[in-house]
């Protein structure tokens, strides 16, 4: 007997999902978008154009897209690249697939609205902080070694071989005075 398993689709497809299907769904992501709190930048590359592609919809038009999806994809796809269009044009004919069969029975609209949408900007915003302090920490940390290095090039007699600021492994820098 085999088992079916039932894959756990990614948050961001979810959500452009029902963004390009549900229209409470959308006007909850672009006010989101507008306030700032749900950036673009929060999904990976393939997804984010399409984010654009909904929240300028929404802005020239109030609904959502639905089957429109399509022929905003016809009209971009000449300014992508091949790559691109083959992506897309996967997720919209697998999103399309769902659609017919099952994706408004899978999720409450509410849910996205309410769980999701607050999580994944939650999430993503973490990352995102969590990238910029190591960015910091790093530069940080490479303008202690330039300042040490300086400092040893003045006092040590062979700077490669430092008798007097020595590195101490995981720790930092210990002076040694005899």
């Amino acid at each position: 007997m085999i088992k079916r398993k039932k894959i756990k689709l990614e948050n961001e497809y979810i959500i452009l999902s029902y963004m390009i299907t549900n229209k409470k769904v959308i006007t909850c992501a672009y006010d989101r978008y507008k306030s700032n709190e749900l950036k673009t930048k929060y999904f990976s590359a393939f997804y984010r154009m399409i984010f654009r592609w909904l929240i300028k919809y929404f802005s020239d038009y109030r609904k959502e897209p639905q089957k429109t999806i399509t022929e905003i994809f016809n009209r971009q796809s000449k300014k992508i690249s091949y790559e691109e269009k083959e992506l897309i044009s996967e997720y919209l004919t697998k999103l399309s697939d769902e659609y017919e069969n099952t994706i408004d029975q899978n999720v409450d609209p509410d849910f996205i609205i309410n769980e999701m949408i607050p999580d994944f900007i939650r999430e993503k915003g973490i990352k995102t902080h969590l990238e910029q302090v190591q960015n910091d920490m790093d530069a940080g940390e490479r303008k202690i070694d330039v300042q040490i290095n300086r400092l040893r090039r003045k006092i040590e007699v062979d700077p490669s071989d430092p008798k007097w600021l020595q590195t101490v492994r995981g720790i930092g820098y210990k002076l040694c005075i005899d």
